[in-house]
């Protein structure tokens, strides 16, 4: 991609190992509640089991061992992110965690921080909540 791109800003975001995997496992990994989202009645449900699926296929496609143990997983990802760094000039790369919020990303891309909170619906637990509030066919007050 940065071939294409050659002077694009890229953000890495970054997270503890082990929690990304413990949230992936309960959501892009998890082939059960793919399944159930596939199988519901609600549009929103088949849309977000179609991304699910383009996910999961854009991680196999470069290399990620999605129906693997943890410890493959967590390798995989860390090898991901070394390659990162290790692609992008230090200078138009950010490693960005999102508890950082705002303040690291806009600077990095030189615009304004909104007047808006950030949005935390990926924190761990209320992405998971939501798409099993989805497969069981139950409106999603909080989208």
């Amino acid at each position: 991609m940065t071939e294409l791109y050659p002077h694009a800003r890229v953000v890495l975001s970054v997270r503890d190992p082990k929690e990304w995997y413990n949230s992936a496992r309960a959501t892009i990994l998890n082939q059960d509640l793919r399944r159930h989202l596939e199988q519901a009645v609600l549009p929103d449900a088949r849309q977000m089991a179609e991304t699910l699926l383009s996910l999961t296929d854009a991680m196999t496609a470069r290399g990620f061992p999605v129906d693997h143990g943890e410890q493959e997983a967590i390798a995989s990802f860390e090898r991901h992110n070394e390659a990162v760094r290790a692609a992008v000039d230090p200078d138009r790369l950010l490693v960005y965690e999102v508890r950082q919020g705002w303040e690291p990303l806009c600077a990095f891309l030189g615009v304004d921080v909104p007047d808006k909170p950030f949005p935390r619906g990926t924190e761990a637990g209320v992405f998971a909540g939501k798409m099993r509030r989805l497969a069981g066919g139950e409106a999603d007050s909080t989208s």
